[in-house]
């Protein structure tokens, strides 16, 4: 079971509660607990390993350590604490019951629901509104922004979460945990105004915020690429940018279109599936729907770090290397015989000369 689920049940009783009806919201059955298990071992394993990779070498190549990347860096860690912690209770849960995991496991699985999967969807905000700031106020941005303001800020998303959040996973663990014999679930009955209050604005905010944030980036982007290109011929003159700057501007750019389609595609089936579990009284849907969804929905993990190493060039450039078998640095003479090699221009550094390595 992911957060909306969980979300859809806090709303479900938050509408109980308010029109004393009872619901007869239904699953026409329900997957085999082996193809879920099977589902959330494969895209979670990928999803780990692709995160944690993509973190070392994001940390290991100093030219990736800028502002923009710490907020990649914060998203990728939010993936590997979620699908590590979530996946790995929900598989256990599955294969020896839910009681095998105890009232300890139980309050790790929902901090892993009810904080850290807020953290994954906040930092995928969090991006859109670096790029808001980025596009918008590009003065303030240049002036104020660095790796330091980055990680304060992702380090206010976490405590920000955090205070939202906890307190009801806290109250839950020590006060109102249900029997684990139906399954580890939050007593929302018990916590009820707080959690429909703060699920909204750690679910849904973000899942709504994010596309409707794109089309004003996207105008912005246009149209300051068309104010860029007329400076550019003023006075017959024509300016070219270095292709270093132009792939560091556009590069954050294309990753937030990227993450944009991304969520849209495996978060909004799972939102409006749980949305309409919630909304009204009765409602039947298949197994295969809920398969589907939930599918979809698990794949945002697997794709985040791809689409970072698909539009990080350096990246791209480092991991070639590595295939090639070939240093990720650059030649250097050891001996004087190495030194006495002819050496070939591979383009220029930034002063203008013309760059060598040795030919072999």
């Amino acid at each position: 079971m992911d957060p909306k689920m969980l979300n859809a049940q806090n709303l479900s009783a938050f509408i109980m509660n308010k029109t004393n009806i009872t619901p007869t919201v239904a699953l026409t059955g329900s997957p085999p607990q082996s193809t879920v298990s099977a589902s959330l071992a494969t895209t979670g394993a990928l999803a780990v390993i692709f995160n944690s990779l993509a973190i070392i070498w994001t940390v290991a190549n100093k030219s990736l350590r800028t502002p923009f990347n710490v907020y990649i860096i914060a998203l990728l860690c939010s993936n590997v604490a979620f699908v590590g912690t979530n996946y790995t209770l929900i598989i256990l849960s599955n294969v020896y019951g839910p009681s095998w995991i105890g009232y300890a496991g139980c309050t790790l699985r929902l901090y892993a629901l009810y904080v850290l999967a807020p953290l994954v969807y906040n930092s995928h905000l969090m991006i859109t509104i670096n790029r808001v700031w980025a596009l918008f106020w590009p003065i303030s941005y240049r002036a104020r922004h660095s790796r330091l303001t980055a990680a304060l800020i992702s380090c206010g998303v976490v405590a920000y979460v955090h205070i939202l959040m906890l307190p009801q996973v806290l109250l839950d663990h020590l006060n109102y945990r249900l029997p684990m014999e139906n399954g580890c679930r939050l007593n929302s009955a018990s916590v009820l105004t707080l959690t429909a209050f703060t699920s909204i604005w750690v679910f849904n905010v973000p899942t709504v915020g994010i596309p409707a944030a794109y089309p004003l980036l996207l105008w912005k982007m246009w149209s300051r690429r068309r104010v860029m290109g007329r400076n550019r011929t003023d006075n017959n003159q024509v300016i070219q940018r270095p292709d270093g700057k132009k792939e560091a501007f556009y590069r954050p750019f294309v990753l937030l279109t990227l993450y944009t389609c991304s969520t849209m595609v495996c978060w909004l089936p799972s939102f409006f599936y749980y949305t309409l579990l919630s909304s009204f009284s009765t409602v039947q849907l298949g197994a295969a729907l809920y398969q589907a969804q939930q599918t979809m929905y698990s794949l945002q993990p697997v794709l985040d770090p791809l689409f970072f190493v698909l539009t990080a060039i350096n990246l791209r450039k480092y991991m070639w290397r590595l295939y090639k078998l070939q240093s990720p640095g650059p030649v250097k003479a050891t001996s004087d015989r190495d030194k006495s090699v002819p050496t070939a221009a591979t383009g220029c550094d930034a002063h203008g000369n013309p760059k060598t390595e040795a030919v072999t």
